[in-house]
């Protein structure tokens, strides 16, 4: 039988109404898949960035990249140094809360939504979240990330709401991001009453150019927003089948010959 990491239910109650919110807004109507936001990790300590996708239609999903690290795959994702997906795979440590087609759930994923007594119809439509570590298999969330990914999914739909409503330009300080620095309890239940500020991006140390002899690939018109977009979904579709034979959240199999379906 697969080990999953244990959830309590008032956690899972809480991602699951965050996510169902956060849908009825389609903000990938309006929201470019490169815009980021910040949303702090209070347990963690660390900053995420989070980007809506689906401006495509291919995929409807919050993807939130984990500190400086997870801010300098997307930026290098942007900037054309990483453009193959498994190279994105390698380094991607991000959380994701996608909304599916059914075929695509795993049976623990059903038996969360069968226990809260929660309904799905039509494409698109079913929460699927997952975790994605650097050389890892995406896995289900563990107690910590499914509450973070339920304040990012409320902080999401705050901007949403905001920028929608013509009160938030995302974009408006160049060079910087704006994010979400507190967790106070007066935003449970009442986005409207959260605060954010626009902050410098974190520093990293990796160069915009992947190392080595070779330099990065130039990017044809238009293959940056395709590939940014396809990305998470093709690290699922990969390798999101080595789960299934996966022992425990902490032994995820590393992306090598010997764990490949």
């Amino acid at each position: 039988m697969i080990k999953t990491p244990d959830v309590s239910a008032d956690a899972w109650k809480a991602l699951y109404a965050e996510a169902a919110e956060f849908a009825a807004l389609e903000p990938w109507d309006y929201f470019e898949d490169s815009t980021l936001f910040g949303v702090l990790d209070p347990a963690a300590g660390r900053m995420g960035y989070a980007c809506v996708l689906g401006a495509l239609g291919e995929m409807r999903a919050l993807c939130v990249y984990r500190g400086a690290e997870g801010f300098d795959v997307h930026r290098r994702v942007r900037d054309g140094a990483l453009n193959r997906p498994m190279d994105v795979i390698a380094v991607q440590d991000c959380l994701m809360a996608e909304f599916a087609d059914r075929a695509e759930l795993d049976k623990p994923d059903l038996a969360v939504i069968r226990k809260l007594g929660l309904r799905f119809r039509g494409p698109q439509n079913w929460p699927l979240f997952r975790s994605h570590l650097p050389g890892c298999a995406p896995w289900h969330l563990t107690e910590s990330e499914a509450v973070y990914l339920a304040l990012a999914l409320r902080r999401a739909r705050d901007a949403a709401a905001k920028v929608l409503e013509g009160r938030l330009n995302l974009n408006e300080k160049p060079g910087q991001v704006f994010c979400y620095a507190g967790a106070g309890p007066e935003a449970r239940g009442n986005p409207s009453r959260s605060t954010g500020r626009s902050l410098p991006p974190p520093s990293t140390s990796t160069p915009a150019k992947s190392s080595g002899s070779k330099p990065a690939r130039s990017r044809p018109t238009g293959f940056g927003r395709r590939m940014f977009l396809a990305f998470p979904r093709l690290s699922r579709i990969a390798i999101g089948r080595i789960s299934r034979t996966t022992p425990s959240w902490y032994t995820r199999p590393p992306i090598s010959s010997s764990t490949r379906t």
